[in-house]
């Protein structure tokens, strides 16, 4: 009951703010008299000029509207017009007669203006009535006093409801001026105060970015419209088509989400100038969703794709050159010539590129992970060169790879009168086994010419017997060589190449496991360049190459499309001095020289 009350109290103050600058007391009546012609020509007091439309009604009907049931010519038909009221509220009009009785109740368009009909008997009973009363629940009611209506006669009756209200006018863009009725009263927005109800021409006028806007309405001032709101800006009739007839297009405000328009295949519509939201779906499923401006410069007819899309620039190479000119067909249809960037849909296109008597096909798949870049290598041509030449050759270069090595180590211990191969341990005619690891970088320049390098890891390993126990050595080194190289073509997918330069190898971990043949295994920490244990040469004689070593790597290799192989030799170029200071007699420590020596063997895969 309290909310029941709550409601009613807050209707009633929404409505009555409507009613607050209503002067008058209702329905009034202006004027009652006789129709006195019926004809084309009837005047202004009469049915209004030229009045066709009742005139043509009233002929038709004649007999309906002013004979009784029983067949007599006994009845009047009363027009009822009335100022200052809607046309559907006259759906709410009745009509009272004391003592009389009101047949046939109509309403009617005449000439614009809504029109309630009725007709009664002029006598019953051989009585005339004194009066008839026009009601309406909300604005009163209207009494004509002493009728004297006449058997066959048609009567105009015109009433004014006196009720006024107030209403709001805004736009888009705010700051229009409002005309009312030919008067000018403000601009937008403003509240037009104690205004009768019924038909008024509004008219407003604002500025735009392409001149004056204007717009002219018939408007119906009455409870159910509180607030007029126009739309002022620029307009211009747009079409959506999508890529696929079956798509579903619908236009949404963005700022109110309403639904302009949609359609199946295009939509046509007129839109104020703005941003619209562009919705579009296949069997329910969505596959567009886009922001589009509307504008003097937008176009008329916009393609939606309901498709993903991907920019592919399509390049020929022959001779190792870009070829401009070259013809690009897809999907049997003649696109252009290279280079090109041109809009795929995702999926699966039969492509064809031709060139001086050349041709290719090829299948392109395009989708999120495919390149954006489409190149096609057409077969070398020789015609203009009186002898082959290998760089002709459109070779197919990978410049980066994944290499696996094996790796062969001693040392080259050289005196002036004698020289051994050994281990980093001094042992006469041993050597180190190592694996390694890693990833190489191949530019290629022109003619051959390249650069090589990478980043690698390398591992050592060494068994060494001792007369009281034995040991596993382990060393791990960083790799990285730095080489120019010369590469000979010998088809599209194979070349050999050399290649010379300097390579800088860095020692991570020196470690040696060690188990005493009375004992328990424990790790020794040899160190680069260093003895480990005491200074003293007498108690642990001991010494390691040094940390960073300089060498010179000599390479020869070839590849066949991602797989390579080539083979290293590699010349030491340190001289490990602590080696020599501890081993080599002081005398022939000058001319000494204890320097690396190194072979590497190498698989690769290119990319």
């Amino acid at each position: 009951m309290k909310q029941f009350i709550t409601l009613c109290t807050a209707v009633i103050c929404s409505i009555l703010p409507l009613f607050a600058a209503s002067d008058g007391d209702g329905l009034k009546v202006k004027s009652f008299k006789e129709m006195t012609k019926y004809t084309a020509d009837t005047n202004a007091n009469d049915m209004g000029q030229k009045d066709m439309t009742a005139q043509t009604y009233f002929q038709q009907d004649s007999e309906k509207f002013l004979k009784d049931g029983d067949g007599n010519k006994t009845c009047a038909a009363i027009f009822v017009f009335i100022d200052g009221m809607s046309g559907k509220e006259f759906e709410n009009l009745r009509v009272s007669i004391p003592g009389g009785d009101a047949l046939h109740r109509y309403t009617k368009e005449i000439n614009g203006r809504m029109c309630f009909i009725f007709h009664v008997k002029a006598e019953k009973n051989g009585k005339t009535y004194n009066k008839f009363q026009i009601i309406h629940d909300k604005f009163g009611t209207a009494e004509q006093l002493n009728p004297n209506v006449k058997t066959g006669k048609l009567y105009r009756l015109d009433i004014e409801n006196e009720r006024r209200m107030n209403f709001t006018v805004t736009s888009t863009p705010a700051g229009a001026t409002v005309w009312l009725d030919g008067n000018e009263l403000g601009t937008t927005p403003c509240t037009l105060t104690d205004i009768t109800m019924g038909q008024h021409e509004l008219k407003l006028s604002a500025p735009t970015t392409r001149g004056s806007h204007e717009h002219s309405e018939t408007i119906e001032v009455d409870e159910t419209h509180p607030t007029f709101d126009f739309d002022l800006r620029d307009q211009k009739t747009v079409t959506y088509k999508a890529s696929k007839n079956n798509a579903d297009i619908t236009v949404v405000d963005p700022t109110t989400h309403e639904q302009l328009r949609s359609g199946r295949g295009k939509v046509t519509l007129t839109l104020p100038y703005g941003t619209y939201k562009i919705i579009a779906s296949i069997e329910g499923k969505p596959v567009y969703n886009e922001n589009l401006d509307v504008n003097a410069y937008s176009p008329a007819e916009q393609e939606i794709s309901v498709t993903k899309k991907k920019s592919v620039t399509f390049y020929a190479m022959q001779n190792n050159n870009e070829v401009r000119g070259a013809n690009i067909t897809i999907d049997g249809e003649d696109v252009g010539k290279t280079p090109m960037t041109t809009q795929l849909e995702y999926g699966r296109h039969d492509i064809t590129m031709s060139y001086s008597g050349y041709a290719k096909k090829i299948k392109l798949k395009v989708s999120d992970k495919s390149d954006a870049e489409f190149r096609v290598k057409f077969p070398s041509e020789f015609h203009t060169r009186s002898r082959w030449n290998p760089f002709d050759v459109d070779h197919q270069h990978r410049d980066w790879a994944v290499e696996f090595h094996y790796l062969y180590r001693n040392w080259h211990y050289k005196t002036e009168d004698s020289s051994f191969k050994m281990d980093k341990n001094l042992r006469d005619k041993k050597h180190e086994d190592g694996i390694g690891l890693g990833v190489s970088y191949n530019h290629a320049f022109i003619y051959g010419q390249g650069l090589r390098t990478g980043l690698h890891w390398h591992y050592f390993f060494n068994d060494i017997e001792y007369v009281n126990g034995k040991g596993k050595q382990h060393e791990h080194r960083l790799y990285i060589p730095l080489q120019y190289q010369f590469m000979l073509p010998l088809t599209e997918e194979a070349a050999i190449y050399v290649a010379a330069g300097v390579a800088g190898s860095f020692g991570l971990t020196n470690k040696e496991k060690y188990t005493p043949n009375d004992g328990d295994t424990f790790e020794i920490d040899n160190g680069f360049g260093q003895k480990y244990g005491f200074d003293d040469p007498e108690y642990n004689p001991e010494a390691y190459p040094e940390r960073v070593q300089w060498s010179v790597p000599l390479t020869v290799g070839g590849h066949w499309k991602g797989l390579s192989l080539k083979f290293d030799y590699e010349f030491g170029l340190n001289n490990n001095k602590r080696i020599i200071k501890t081993y080599i007699y002081e005398e022939y420590q000058k001319t000494a020289s204890f320097k690396m020596r190194m072979m590497t063997l190498t698989l690769g895969f290119a990319f």
